[in-house]
């Protein structure tokens, strides 16, 4: 089990702030398709620490073996991105990577880098991804539906 800590934003621009919030739900989104991977809503961890809890506090409190903590850049046209894996208990780095994007579709890019993050994170927690769940589409009209994605999965609400 893993909580994603919200990442944090570095930088004087207010708008990077809902940019960490977005990569950090889609994060969490992301790994909790993986089978076998429990993971602690962002939004709880989030609470846990505007309540001044240190991250291993929240991580031992929430009960998971791992955080994935990091921060989020905004430089001009450039997005950095860190990403690290840490155990709770030890406060070993079990893995780490920086990845920087041009930030001129912030959604593809969110999504990029949480399928890429997440592939990192299964490796190292050796889940299998043979089951892993594909995201749910939730379209606002059955033509959009239809025009963006036919095979998309039409819910109700």
């Amino acid at each position: 089990s893993l909580v994603v800590l919200p990442l944090v934003s570095i930088g004087a621009d207010s708008s990077n702030a809902y940019l960490a919030a977005g990569i950090t739900n889609e994060l969490a989104s992301a790994l909790s398709r993986l089978p076998g991977v429990h993971v602690v809503s962002p939004s709880h961890a989030a609470a846990l620490l505007a309540s001044g809890r240190s991250p291993s506090d929240i991580g031992e409190a929430l009960n998971v073996a791992q955080q994935l903590e990091g921060t989020v850049q905004r430089e001009g046209g450039r997005l950095r991105v860190t990403a690290r894996l840490v155990g709770v208990n030890d406060g070993i780095m079990r893995w780490a990577d920086v990845y920087e994007r041009d930030s001129t579709d912030l959604l593809t890019v969110q999504q990029e880098l949480a399928r890429v993050i997440t592939g990192a994170v299964r490796e190292v927690m050796g889940t299998d991804d043979t089951n892993v769940r594909p995201p749910v589409v939730r379209p606002t009209s059955v033509t959009d539906a239809v025009g963006r994605d036919p095979e998309a999965t039409l819910l109700p609400g």
